[in-house]
């Protein structure tokens, strides 16, 4: 991706997912689909079908990076979307990079809201992670609560998939210095 005008057009976009996931604790799929076409039309105007092939490998990866946790429910489909959208532009590399700058960063995230928001959860966790080394046992057990604190994952999304692009893009000019 090394087209500035598509890279700006990219990233005001996933700001603006970023942006209206705190907002409306959603992800439009216009939004995505505006993504995804662009991300389309770029790669086959550049490469033809070999472009084609490349959006299209990178989209369903995306959706598969994500697809699990949506399915038990821990997080809604506008991420899912999302994250196939970065992988309609980054392709299957991208999208597997940028998933992983994107998990940490969640990961993150979450923890501080645990420390700052949700204490009890935290206990809960610690005593989860005893339990796992003391008996060699998972017995994860979910408690769902209206005052828990929501992650906006569409905010960690655009973040790490900007941080990857960044790197990508900087990384050898950053390593000169």
């Amino acid at each position: 991706m090394t087209d500035i005008s598509f890279s700006i057009l990219f990233f005001a976009a996933l700001l603006s997912a970023g942006a209206f996931d705190i907002v409306h604790q959603k992800i439009p799929n216009m939004l995505n689909a505006a993504i995804v076409l662009l991300a389309l039309t770029y790669h086959i105007y550049h490469s033809g079908m070999s472009g084609f092939i490349f959006s299209i490998s990178g989209m369903l990866a995306g959706v598969a990076c994500l697809f699990i946790p949506f399915a038990l429910g821990g997080m809604g489909a506008g991420d899912v979307k999302l994250m196939g959208a970065v992988g309609a532009a980054l392709g299957l590399k991208g999208v597997f990079l940028s998933f992983v700058y994107t998990a940490i960063l969640g990961g993150v995230w979450a923890l501080y809201l645990l420390i700052t928001k949700d204490r009890k959860a935290l206990g809960r966790l610690a005593t989860d992670l005893k339990s796992v080394v003391l008996m060699r046992s998972i017995a994860f057990m979910p408690v769902q609560r209206k005052n828990a604190p929501r992650i906006c994952y569409g905010v960690a999304i655009a973040l790490g998939t900007m941080l990857y692009v960044s790197l990508e893009f900087f990384g050898s000019q950053i390593l000169a210095l």
